[in-house]
């Protein structure tokens, strides 16, 4: 596989692109990273012994590709090359690409399989930033690629999708989008057939979030040309999974009608949990007054731009680097794009060519225009991404005009008090000095909200006239529970609040504290806490969160965004690594659940009336036996290197499991006769999400190694309701009595049988069920990672209070 070397005058900067090209990559692609120089005193710089040794750490026979930032870096490279021999020097390439976009294009590529010269050619996608930056007037691979929309195209590829993610089309789907389309040689367009708008590119990150595009509008995709097919297909697949993001209906503002008006007690909308004690700090960016200049120098403005653009661009590259969430550092990979969105440096290049204005003027200008374009979106999430366009135009400003960085940093623990938090002072924020944060603006669902969340900062946003009514050095108390901040606490009020902030952060501690180790039942029986997962980077966020094992390891994501098939050695090693993640802790792999309502493309599933009752699950398994051996080998095969378990989807009679156990048996004796190991005692069991397994359940428990209930599809089934829409979803609810019954019958009659029976679905993370659940006999729960602490914690107490007469019959 290709090799990768970073090579940057800032060591911090070569490994944090390092790690985050390493997660893109999953681990797959030879990386190093030469950074900096080693004196402690002058540490930045670029050094050709250090640039040589990264290049053999990761040579091979399919050679290497180096990527540099700028000036002396490219010498030091050069003489770097010069102490490899011919042969290996005729296979390093030193590429002109952007650093950031150049290592993540080449590492993803990469990861695929992709030959040298094919990485080559994607990189030529990650330079229309750069040319686009340096004013070339010259036919660019971007317009090759029709990076502006073309009526002329012949579109053979169309589709229709409807936004069921919380936020619809927001920064970072549309960074994702954008992405993804400027991989293929493909004229890529959508447009908003609800708000019935015109088709715009897809490489454009603000033509995307100008489509206005919120939760329940419906949007088409078209592509054309020679990776139309490719290009479809991964984009299909990313709307499809929603973007990967919660399709939970928006939160609401907590509302209190019957309350008394408190003139001391001013309300907004919770975005951080948790209760802050404290004075005031006021910190305000004054808005920037940038001057309509004259410069009859175009080239040096343009100069002046990129300069200030890879700076820009490099900052945003250390923030994504940092120990943020992979959803937090997409923000700012979000921001990054809008940098180098071709079709807002198309605005900037005009003004500074044919109006003559400064690059300061020029770039403010175009700034302000499109945050006004947000800012007028009648969708409240969209006009709140304006605060992202604001923060990103004012980084690259702030460079240009060569004035320092501001972050909000207090002498001592206190209440931040803005009037609008921008993602990057967010980010930056340090929470042993910031203990709660109030602002005039925001939202939970804004960019800074999402950041401020993870944090786990109390914050109260949207409070008019905050700054007003809270003073510099003012004690007071913010309640982010109940979205309300008392400008003038009474003693009585104070105290009060101390000891519920103290009670908070004992909680939190505490479930923190105890996340790592076994709860019990309680009456006595070990509890096993699970995580659901879709992807080997989950895999980490689960071990860091207690998890103790993988009780849902999603592997139809594995099959989608994608042109082909996975072969079995790319399978294996995927399935190989989430094991040795785990450290030997059990991982349940569901085989592909892939049908009607997931069309893949190159699996040739045909639209269905009703795919959620199709061709799915299992049933596409069996039909299509060339992709369930080649999945099925795969599996068997990583058994070898950790517990591993299989588990079948949509499993409806008997007979279908039983033709399943066969050819998964069938493929363990083809392994065993080509001499490859594997565990052949591999437990393999089902999932109970169809009702009809639910009833027949003692036909199945006499055969199948395990079990595991899937509530989300088993209520929706039940219900004959489906849970994504709005007005029957109330009826898609594990509370109906008739959901409640199958749930007890399956886990009494696996108690019975003594077969371990566990729990996948939303249900199992519900706390105010499990004692409901523990009374049945279910002593295992699967859940998203982040819900474990506290879920163990709830246990724990439960436990501490003596058995509730949890039944093992």
């Amino acid at each position: 596989m290709t090799g990768i070397v970073i090579v940057s005058h800032s060591a911090e900067l070569a490994e944090g692109l390092r790690k985050l090209a390493g997660q893109m990559g999953q681990g797959k692609v030879p990386l190093a990273a030469a950074g900096g120089i080693d004196d402690p005193d002058e540490p930045i710089g670029t050094d050709a012994m250090k640039i040589l040794e990264a290049i053999q750490r990761v040579y091979s026979e399919d050679g290497v590709i180096v990527f540099m930032d700028m000036g002396s870096a490219i010498l030091s490279t050069e003489m770097a090359l010069d102490f490899l021999d011919e042969d290996q020097r005729s296979k390093v390439v030193l590429s002109p690409a952007p650093l950031a976009e150049g290592v993540i294009t080449a590492v993803v590529t990469a990861a695929t399989g992709a030959s040298r010269q094919e990485i080559l050619r994607e990189l030529d996608h990650a330079l229309t930033g750069k040319q686009s930056q340096l004013g070339h007037t010259t036919r660019t691979a971007a317009d090759t690629r029709q990076s502006v929309p073309d009526e002329t195209s012949d579109f053979s590829h169309s589709g229709t999708f409807t936004l069921e993610n919380t936020l619809g089309l927001h920064a970072r789907p549309a960074a994702r989008m954008a992405t993804i389309a400027g991989k293929y040689e493909a004229d890529i367009q959508l447009r908003n057939l609800t708000r019935e708008t015109d088709f715009v590119s897809a490489r454009s990150i603000n033509a995307l979030i100008g489509l206005q595009a919120v939760r329940q509008h419906t949007l088409e995709l078209r592509a054309a040309g020679n990776q139309a097919a490719e290009a479809f297909s991964e984009l299909t697949g990313l709307l499809q999974r929603h973007f990967d993001e919660s399709t939970d209906p928006p939160g609401r503002t907590p509302e209190n009608p019957k309350e008394t008006p408190n003139p001391h007690r001013i309300n907004g909308i919770s975005v951080g949990a948790g209760v802050a004690v404290g004075p005031v700090f006021q910190f305000t960016v004054s808005p920037s007054d940038v001057k309509p200049e004259h410069s009859q120098n175009p080239a040096d403005e343009k100069e002046r731009l990129r300069a200030a653009l890879d700076k820009a661009v490099g900052e945003l590259d250390e923030i994504a680097s940092r120990n943020l969430s992979a959803g937090d550092a997409e923000i700012f990979q979000a921001h990054k794009l809008i940098v180098t969105d071709p079709e807002l440096l198309r605005d900037v290049h005009r003004s500074i060519d044919k109006d003559h204005f400064t690059a300061d003027y020029a770039w403010w200008k175009a700034i302000e225009q499109y945050t006004a374009l947000y800012r007028a979106s009648s969708s409240p999430v969209l006009a709140e991404r304006a605060a992202d366009v604001q923060d990103v135009g004012g980084r690259v400003l702030r460079h240009l005009c060569g004035d320092p960085d501001h972050s909000p940093v207090p002498d001592e623990p206190s209440i931040l008090v803005t009037d609008e938090l921008s993602p990057s002072a967010a980010a930056s924020l340090d929470s042993r000095l910031i203990i709660g944060i109030l602002t005039e603006r925001g939202s939970a669902t804004s960019h800074s909200g999402i950041l401020v969340s993870s944090l786990g900062i109390p914050a109260v946003f949207g409070v008019s006239n905050a700054i007003e009514k809270c003073r510099t050095g003012q004690q007071i108390i913010l309640d982010g529970d109940n979205a309300r901040v008392y400008i003038k606490p009474t003693a009585h009020q104070l105290e009060q609040m101390k000891r519920r902030r103290d009670n908070w952060l004992k909680t939190r501690s505490m479930a923190d504290g105890i996340k790592l180790e076994p709860v019990c039942a309680p009456d006595g029986d070990p509890l096993e806490v699970l995580s659901n997962v879709s992807s080997p980077e989950h895999v980490k966020t689960s071990v860091e969160n207690g998890a103790e094992g993988i009780g849902l390891y999603r592997t139809e994501f594995l099959f989608m965004g994608r042109s082909e098939a996975p072969d079995e050695n790319e399978q294996y090693e995927t399935y190989r690594q989430a094991l040795q993640a785990m450290g030997g802790k059990p991982v349940t792999f569901r085989t592909i659940d892939i049908g009607g309502d997931k069309p893949v493309d190159y699996l040739s599933i045909e639209k269905e009336a009703n795919p959620f009752l199709g061709w799915r699950g299992i049933r596409f398994s069996l039909d299509r036996r060339d992709v369930f051996r080649t999945q099925i080998r795969a599996l068997l095969r990583a058994s070898a290197h950790g517990p591993l378990r299989i588990m079948f989807p949509m499993v409806a009679t008997v007979d279908e499991w039983q033709q399943a156990r066969k050819l998964t048996m069938q493929a363990g004796e083809q392994l065993r006769s080509e001499g490859i190991a594997y565990q052949e005692s591999t437990p393999l069991g089902i999932m109970v999400e169809v009702p009809a397994a639910a009833l027949c359940i003692e036909d199945f428990l006499s055969e199948v190694d395990f079990v595991s209930i899937g509530t989300n599809d088993l209520t929706q089934y039940v219900m004959a309701a489906d849970r994504m829409n709005g007005k029957v979803a109330a009826l898609a609810s594990y509370h109906q009595p008739a959901v409640r019954k199958l749930i007890e019958t399956t886990i009494r009659a696996a108690r019975r049988h003594k077969v371990p029976v566990s729990m996948c679905g939303e249900m199992a993370r519900d706390t105010g069920v499990t004692r409901l659940l523990l009374d049945y006999g279910l002593r295992s729960f699967s859940m998203n990672a982040g819900a474990i602490p506290e879920f163990k914690l709830f246990v724990r107490n439960l436990s501490a209070d003596g058995p509730s007469g949890a039944s093992s019959h």
